[in-house]
């Protein structure tokens, strides 16, 4: 596994990628994506020498990310790229990990599969597979 990205949940986009922009260097390097499948809109940051950073905030007010957003938002997860999300999934399911999303297409990732586990000692992971 490859860390990917560090997730963040903000309230706006253009807010928090301005402070990320003026505060550490780093670089806007996606449009808006909204991604249907998970009820949010986010936008990818990166920078030379730090890990890639997805903002990212709730479409509604039914969205995963939005109990994550009242209180107060922030780091939400690490995201980790693999080569098979599905025997990932089992040999973290079998290490404690419980699978809160099962694959789907990622529209922040062109569709490749993503998938979040959770585990109560080290918090969200998202799986994105390579491809």
């Amino acid at each position: 596994m490859k860390l990917n990205h560090i997730g963040y949940v903000v309230s706006n986009l253009k807010q928090s990628a301005d402070i990320f922009e003026a505060s550490f260097d780093y670089k806007i390097d996606s449009n808006e994506i909204v991604d249907e499948n998970q009820d949010v809109t986010v936008q990818f940051l990166s920078h030379e020498s730090f890990p890639r950073i997805e903002l990212i905030t709730p479409n509604s007010a039914t969205s995963p990310v939005q109990n994550a957003l009242k209180k107060g938002g922030g780091i939400n997860h690490l995201c980790y790229e693999v080569n098979n999300i599905f025997e990932e999934i089992k040999i973290l399911e079998s290490k404690s990990f419980r699978l809160i999303s099962k694959p789907v297409p990622g529209a922040g990732h062109n569709n490749k599969l993503v998938c979040f586990l959770y585990c109560i000692k080290i918090g969200l992971i998202e799986l994105v597979e390579k491809g």
